[in-house]
């Protein structure tokens, strides 16, 4: 995905905007089938609905906005612009990292892995996917479903990744994309959508965390007894 990215043809651009809609896409479709087979457990079908569904459609929509933000722009209208690719962004982490925890939900109604409701508040932070957080649910999870554990363990990289995007934006500072940078050559501010590197950059990593989301959810549903 870097590759096209970087070409910057504003074909191949189009390109990758298009494969990595796609898979924001199959997700829904693949919960809303999900949703409709548990007609009989309602918490599970409004977590499924009203929290992942929705969190998924949110990311399709920050990506969208990213991709159709200030390539090519002029200068004004790209500092005009910054504002909202900065708000895109913070809104893709805060609720790309919140999925990783309903995920955490999604296999606790699934498998009772710690028999907690979700409107405990006393015991609502033992449950999640993360290995330094979330020691004794992943521990009862191995116990349960090796091979679902095992899983997780693949992404704890990424999820450490995320919360370090994540916590900024929540109790310190959100991300910021400047309008304009000094250039070196004429010492001069310009608009920093003049420069096809910086496009890269903002967008880049966001094609990646969608490519990992998609590969998590896939193979968290993909077992017999969480499905």
């Amino acid at each position: 995905m870097k590759e096209i990215i970087a070409s910057k043809s504003k074909a191949d651009i189009e390109a990758c905007h298009y494969s990595t809609d796609k898979k924001y896409t199959e997700l829904l479709i693949m919960l809303l089938e999900e949703k409709d087979k548990k007609k009989d457990l309602k918490d599970l079908k409004d977590l499924i609905q009203f929290t992942l569904i929705h969190r998924i459609s949110i990311l399709q929509t920050n990506n969208t906005n990213l991709f159709k933000s200030s390539i090519k722009k002029e200068k004004t209208a790209y500092a005009n612009d910054s504002i909202d690719i900065s708000m895109n962004l913070n809104s893709f982490y805060f609720h790309l990292s919140g999925i990783i925890d309903n995920l955490g939900w999604y296999i606790e109604y699934k498998l009772k892995i710690l028999n907690i409701e979700i409107n405990d508040k006393r015991n609502k932070s033992l449950i999640g996917l993360y290995k330094n957080r979330n020691k004794k649910f992943l521990q009862e999870l191995k116990i349960k479903e090796i091979n679902l554990y095992n899983t997780i363990l693949e992404y704890q990289n990424w999820f450490n990744e995320l919360i370090e995007k994540r916590d900024p934006i929540t109790h310190r500072k959100p991300l910021y994309v400047p309008p304009t940078v000094q250039t070196e050559k004429e010492r001069k501010f310009m608009p920093i959508g003049l420069f096809g590197d910086s496009f890269i950059n903002i967008v880049e990593s966001t094609v990646e965390d969608t490519s990992k989301l998609h590969s998590l959810i896939i193979k968290i549903l993909k077992y017999n007894k969480v499905i």
